[in-house]
């Protein structure tokens, strides 16, 4: 029988005097603190500040107040508003993994506070928040963390049998080979259908909608790898479907959002102080700033406003049948010269934008279509062969 593993020693205490933290890091707390709870301190207090008092000032009066007074109640305050994020805790050990942190929960020295959901890479995650006191106590023996990883390693591994974690760890990678294999099933369909519903092979239909088809794939094929300049395939295809915008297949339009134009706002050292004084702590912006402030701005001459019109507008080319239909965004800027005058062409209205994630509209091509689809080699072979046959295309002889 293999022998049982001892328990390695603690190094340090798990849960030391949370008043005591409080005292050691009262700078740091403070300083973390959000701007509402340090107001509330100094109302309950009769702490007197000026109205608008920058953050640093209610800082430094409650420092000096604290440092005279109990500090039982900044426990609760910091239990109420603060805890600790993965990228706090990889300031103290750079390299931290999940495991390693399950490692420090399993020996009492993290405590999951709570969590939130974050969308990343195109899934909902839940990442957790930690007991900010705990974050504190490992600030104070940062050299011993990889003694206390260690140290929970023992008890992590203990709550569950390898064997049992391995045989959870094999039945979801089952179920995530069956949902691969389900999905790209439903795409190589999805696929077969679409390649059905182009129309007649060599009609002025069937061109068209065949290299929409590919255009939409390399546009999704853009913004998996970028490193690769897949956009001037889409460009070409867009200059060769403005051949054809007075057909029945085609149509141009331009997308203006609510806010068309690109702002930037550069302030002077005066009216930047004043935005971190009586703006930043509060959250705002500094076109918040500059929306309350505007007149005064405009007058600055060490201010300078920088305004890119139609800097988020965007054509909008419609390629479709009575079966199909796909459609493609280009920065109206970019294309200006290509496709001329916003003037020229009706106005679309959308309501499909993306609320989170790098794009505005579209995404990412997946693993999935990949494997249907063919390498990004292919898939750039299939766009050229289609744009080709367009570009030969010679409508018959009446």
């Amino acid at each position: 029988m293999p022998r049982k593993q001892p328990v390695p020693p603690k190094p340090f205490p798990v849960h030391p005097n949370r008043r005591s933290l409080v005292k050691q890091h009262l700078n740091r707390i403070l300083g973390d603190l959000p701007i509402s709870p340090l107001l509330s301190l100094c109302k309950q207090h009769q702490i007197e500040v000026p109205a608008h008092a920058t953050k640093h000032l209610l800082t430094e009066h409650l420092t000096t107040y604290f440092q005279r007074h109990a500090v039982s109640e900044l426990v609760d305050v910091v239990t109420q508003y603060l805890d600790a994020s993965v990228a706090d805790l990889k300031t103290l050990f750079e390299r931290l993994t999940a495991t390693q942190r399950a490692s420090l929960v399993a020996g009492g020295y993290l405590t999951i506070s709570r969590t939130a959901e974050v969308t990343a890479y195109g899934k909902v995650l839940m990442v957790p928040y930690y007991d900010y006191f705990d974050y504190l106590n490992l600030l104070a023996h940062q050299t011993q963390i990889p003694d206390a990883i260690a140290y929970g390693r023992y008890f992590r591994l203990k709550s569950a049998t390898h064997q049992e974690k391995q045989r959870l760890a094999t039945e979801r990678e089952r179920q995530r080979r069956q949902l691969h294999r389900e999905q790209q099933a439903e795409f190589r369909a999805a696929y077969k259908l679409a390649q059905a519903q182009l129309g007649e092979p060599g009609t002025l239909a069937y061109l068209l909608l065949n290299l929409a088809f590919w255009t939409h794939h390399i546009n999704h094929l853009a913004k998996l790898d970028q490193k690769v300049d897949y956009y001037h395939y889409k460009d070409q295809a867009l200059r060769l479907f403005f051949r054809y915008r007075d057909t029945e297949f085609v149509s141009v339009g331009v997308y203006t959002p609510e806010q068309p134009d690109k702002r930037h706002l550069t302030l002077c050292s005066h009216h930047f102080d004043e935005y971190c004084a009586y703006y930043r702590d509060w959250g705002d912006s500094v076109m918040t700033y500059y929306a309350t402030n505007q007149a005064v701005v405009n007058q600055c001459p060490g201010c300078e406003l920088q305004v890119v019109s139609d800097y988020y507008t965007l054509y909008f080319f419609e390629i479709n049948n009575e079966k199909l239909r796909y459609g493609f965004h280009v920065p109206y800027r970019k294309a200006l010269t290509a496709f001329g005058d916003r003037t020229n062409y009706p106005c679309v209205d959308h309501s499909d934008e993306n609320q989170e994630g790098p794009y505005r509209f579209g995404r990412a091509i997946t693993k999935d279509e990949l494997a249907v689809l063919g390498s990004p080699t292919e898939i750039v072979n299939n766009f050229e062969q289609a744009y080709n046959d367009l570009l030969q295309f010679e409508p018959p002889n009446h």
